[in-house]
């Protein structure tokens, strides 16, 4: 007898079959990682929330710890506005204070992991400023450079919507402008003016933008929060 038209395919009955049982793993899969997102989430945010009430002398709302927590030794005066994100999965950040210090960082502000942030006197940064892994950030250079010369301290001030790239140093005395940029492993010496983008290891200019009133880096076409 001659087989159907398409008899010798898989069924159509067990096509769906597949196809459902397919799909219902995916959905589970992500199902089952946007729990663990929420769940990790529901810690990061209790941890930080604690953490900041020990050891911040101003602190804001919502503040997040997304895995390892930051180290955070205050023993100046911190600082720390709503939004505060730490992003701390392989590496942790180090958050330090020293007696004299004040560090105060704005609203909104992210640093990803491995970062090591230090205030001596004095370190400002605004708000929505994006801090990349591995970033180095101080007021001072902690030993004197050579005989009998003493140790350089100078205030350090990132300036709103600044975007600082994995690798970077900031040095002492430099002021970095709204809205520039900071090439990965750019070591900055020098003052960085609004909408500069520099690059490379002696953080050379390579372009720059007007930075519009109201600017807002979040807001602009593809970022990646």
């Amino acid at each position: 007898m001659a087989l159907p038209r398409g008899g010798d395919r898989t069924s159509p009955g067990a096509g769906h079959v597949s196809a459902r049982e397919g799909l219902s793993a995916r959905d589970l899969r992500r199902a089952t990682l946007t729990a663990t997102k929420i769940c990790r989430h529901l810690v990061g945010y209790a941890t930080a929330a604690v953490a900041l009430r020990l050891c911040a002398d101003e602190r804001g709302t919502r503040p997040l710890f997304d895995g390892r927590p930051p180290r955070i030794e205050n023993r100046g005066w911190l600082s720390v506005g709503s939004g505060f994100r730490v992003r701390g999965a392989v590496a942790r950040t180090s958050i330090s204070v020293s007696d004299d210090g004040v560090l105060t960082i704005g609203s909104d502000v992210f640093v990803n992991q491995g970062c090591r942030i230090h205030a001596e006197r004095s370190v400002t940064i605004g708000d929505r400023v994006d801090i990349g892994d591995d970033v180095r950030i101080s007021d001072t250079n902690f030993h004197a450079t050579r005989p009998g010369s003493p140790t350089r301290t100078a205030p350090v001030v990132i300036e709103s919507d600044v975007w600082i790239a994995s690798g970077a140093t900031i040095l002492p005395g430099v002021t970095v402008g709204r809205g520039a940029v900071i090439g990965t492993g750019a070591v900055v010496v020098d003052d960085v003016a609004p909408g500069a983008i520099v690059a490379g290891p002696r953080a050379v200019e390579i372009g720059r933008f007007a930075v519009p009133e109201g600017f807002n880096r979040r807001s602009q076409p593809g970022y990646l929060p």
